[in-house]
């Protein structure tokens, strides 16, 4: 973490600021923070890359130059399905803190401007989330600063090694990673705008603007989630949404296995192939005739299906929701 004294020393105070965001876009902290966001979404990051083995026909050729076919498998797309327990857990606490608004006396609370309330229950909802967002009060109003905004934007904090407190800050922000990067340091004294030009270097973009009232400190403050300054989503939280969510895209899948019906052939001499052929006539007309392989028999073919075991996932769901409320501590309505 890069700290008040490191940027007081700091010769090249652009290129700091610059190293400064790019130090806080690379923090587990800011990394975390964008997970817990995707989750929020039901966005699960441990099951988006989940595939199945489907088997498939591999037609090939031997040393001869003859055609073979052979079984193979190939990885697929699964079932990829999120829960939703984050957005609630999150939802419902932050209601529960700041859907009344901020209770003060009615003087001061006038002059915290009208929308006061509002932007601090979206800085609750982001504080839960991330584990802090920060509020700049500009003149009259408040603002709200996300510590992670996405990949490429946020709020890096630059303590005093004293005492802690937050004696700088900067927000940075871009479109995406080829667009240039703004950065906005935040002093005692007041704001500089700068820009990233497309050879890495920083430049101010106009003079330090003063802040529209006098102040005795850094007019950005924190709002914590707890104490521990640490987000919502500790592991535990994730580890059984992560196993809730695998549970429920497996056996989503072995449902979508399942519904397709299998046949079994009966007395039937035929090649690979044969097979793909009568199964796709079947496909086309819903029937097929019986055929023989020579002895005298009659083929059948028999349509059947598969019956999938889902008691013990019903169970383990049920088991990991109850054990989700209870661990966050949330009213399952």
């Amino acid at each position: 973490m890069d700290t008040y004294q490191d940027f007081l020393r700091a010769r090249d105070k652009p290129a700091f600021i610059l190293r400064a965001a790019e130090h806080h876009k690379h923090s587990p902290a800011f990394r975390r923070a964008l997970e817990a966001e995707s989750y929020f979404r039901g966005e699960n990051t441990a099951i988006a890359g989940k595939t199945i083995l489907q088997a498939e026909k591999v037609r090939i050729r031997d040393e001869n130059g003859r055609l073979r076919t052979r079984a193979g498998t190939r990885n697929v797309v699964g079932n990829r399905i999120g829960a939703g327990f984050l957005f609630r857990f999150v939802s419902q606490q932050n209601q529960y803190l700041l859907q009344n608004g901020c209770i003060l006396p009615k003087g001061v609370k006038g002059r915290l401007g009208d929308d006061f309330d509002h932007v601090l229950q979206r800085m609750g909802e982001k504080a839960l989330l991330q584990g802090v967002c920060w509020g700049f009060w500009n003149a009259d109003h408040l603002e709200m600063i996300e510590s992670a905004a996405n990949a490429f934007s946020g709020f890096a904090p630059l303590p005093d090694e004293m005492d802690g407190r937050i004696r700088a800050g900067i927000q940075f922000w871009q479109l995406t990673a080829d667009r240039p990067m703004y950065l906005r340091l935040f002093e005692e004294d007041g704001i500089t705008l700068y820009r990233r030009t497309g050879s890495g270097d920083t430049i101010p973009m106009g003079e330090k603007q003063c802040y529209g009232t006098s102040c005795s400190c850094l007019p950005v403050f924190p709002l914590w989630a707890n104490s521990g300054h640490t987000g919502e989503m500790t592991d535990a939280i994730k580890a059984k949404i992560d196993a809730y969510d695998r549970i429920l895209s497996d056996l989503a899948d072995n449902l979508d296995r399942a519904n397709d019906v299998y046949w079994v052939l009966n007395n039937f001499g035929g090649t690979t192939d044969d097979i793909a052929d009568m199964l796709a006539e079947i496909n086309r007309i819903k029937a097929v005739a019986c055929m023989a392989d020579g002895t005298g028999s009659t083929a059948t073919a028999e349509p059947r299906t598969i019956e999938v075991p889902y008691e013990a996932r019903r169970t383990a769901l049920q088991l990991l929701e109850k054990a989700l409320y209870a661990d966050y501590m949330a009213l399952d309505t």
